[in-house]
């Protein structure tokens, strides 16, 4: 099966100047699957799950449009389709039917992308094909991924407008809850450049900050060098620091964030960023990418002003969309100087989570013994409340779980 996919690949443009080691590399990720005549085989629409090569049978590919199917082409024996799914992940155009009993080859983009992780020159050779793509060190070809693509970790960015609010504990917390639910699928990313705290939160060493990682290094990055940069903690969360001096804040490009999150992304389910308290250019590259941003209130005039000025700045200066803004307001002290309510009226939003004043045990969990409180006292009043945001956000971000547990055809 291996040496058909392999000769059937060299006939794909994408694949038609790899070597024929490479290619019997990549025939050999193929799985064989069989069909009945009628079988839908993909759905327009739904995410892309990879490329689809006929070695027998026949295939027919329709265009869906009020209710009626348009038939755009048949493919026979020898033919393929699902190249766009397999490198960018993007939602199936068409339709594709069995229209008699199918023998196929499936290639899976998570299976591709592994690939891809550990071989350089063929992501490099595969982007000239295409026309002078970018390579992405095995991240989409055609850029970021778009929301409702093929698997891809989602991005939730912790992002305050003033220190002392509690958002690298918030950061430190959820990506502790949300690790402990989905062990080895997280990873925390520090972007406070001048002095982030979430390795000493977490108690540990990073061997390698992003800020002594080059370009060409993220893009190429073989699996078995990721423990340099991210460390793993009991609760298998790894962490990311951008600079461990504050000095290094300079070597921390805005093209460093978005490589950095490209690659963990692909292989996280989760990636969460805590960030500096201003709108630098490494955190607005950060905020581009995010699926979510988490901006942390609290409940004082001056806050509520700042996180107004936040709301311009998001909307019409980043253009993040405010569906993708989650309010969290953080307790930070045992009394209020202004009420929720307020906040709501004036920001003309509601708070979608609130975090109790926890008094000195947050602090106390990380700096003590390096475990977040989350784990430390899992049934604090804040620990269920950070274990609530984490649990709406993952049905916020994966509102059927499709792109965690894959459920299509060619699912395993």
């Amino acid at each position: 099966m291996a040496s058909s996919a392999a000769e059937l690949l060299g006939s794909i443009e994408i694949f038609r100047n790899l070597s024929d080691g490479d290619l019997e590399d990549i025939g050999a990720l193929f799985k064989e699957h069989h069909v009945r005549e009628g079988q839908i085989l993909v759905r327009q629409g739904d995410p892309g799950e990879g490329l689809v090569v006929i070695a027998e049978g026949k295939v027919r590919l329709s265009l869906d449009s009020d209710g009626r199917e348009n038939v755009l082409a048949y493919f026979e024996a020898g033919q393929a389709f699902g190249e766009t799914g397999l490198l960018t992940g993007e939602a199936n155009a068409t339709t594709a039917t069995a229209e008699a009993d199918c023998r196929l080859l499936v290639l899976l983009k998570e299976d591709f992308d592994d690939y891809l992780l550990d071989h350089a020159e063929v992501r490099q050779e595969i982007a000239r094909a295409r026309g002078g793509g970018q390579d992405q060190g095995g991240a989409p070809l055609a850029g970021e991924p778009e929301p409702g693509g093929a698997k891809q970790g989602k991005v939730l960015v912790v992002y305050g407008p003033r220190g002392g609010s509690g958002k690298s504990t918030i950061a430190v917390n959820l990506a502790t809850a949300l690790a402990l639910a989905h062990p080895n699928e997280v990873a925390l990313v520090d972007l406070s450049l001048t002095f982030g705290n979430c390795a000493v939160m977490l108690n540990l060493l990073p061997k390698t900050p992003l800020a002594r990682a080059s370009l060409e290094t993220l893009a190429t990055l073989p699996k078995e060098r990721l423990s340099d940069y991210l460390p793993t903690h009991a609760s298998t969360l790894r962490l990311m620091v951008g600079a461990s001096a504050a000095e290094e804040e300079g070597y921390v490009t805005p093209d460093h964030v978005r490589d950095a999150l490209r690659l963990l992304r692909r292989l996280h389910d989760y990636v969460v960023v805590d960030t500096g308290s201003n709108f630098s250019e490494q955190t607005i590259a950060a905020l581009e990418t995010a699926d979510k941003v988490l901006l942390v209130c609290t409940p004082d005039l001056i806050t509520l002003r700042e996180v107004r000025e936040c709301q311009r700045i998001l909307s019409d200066v980043i253009r993040v969309a405010s569906e993708k803004v989650y309010y969290v307001m953080n307790n930070v002290f045992p009394f209020k100087a202004l009420a929720v309510d307020q906040f709501v009226q004036t920001l003309e939003k509601d708070i979608d989570a609130e975090i109790p004043f926890g008094n000195d045990a947050p602090a106390k969990a990380a700096s003590l013994r390096g475990d977040p409180l989350i784990q430390a006292q899992a049934n604090s009043n804040v620990s269920k409340a950070i274990d609530r945001i984490a649990k709406t956000l993952e049905t916020e971000l994966y509102p059927t779980a499709t792109s965690l547990v894959r459920k299509g055809l060619f699912g395993r």
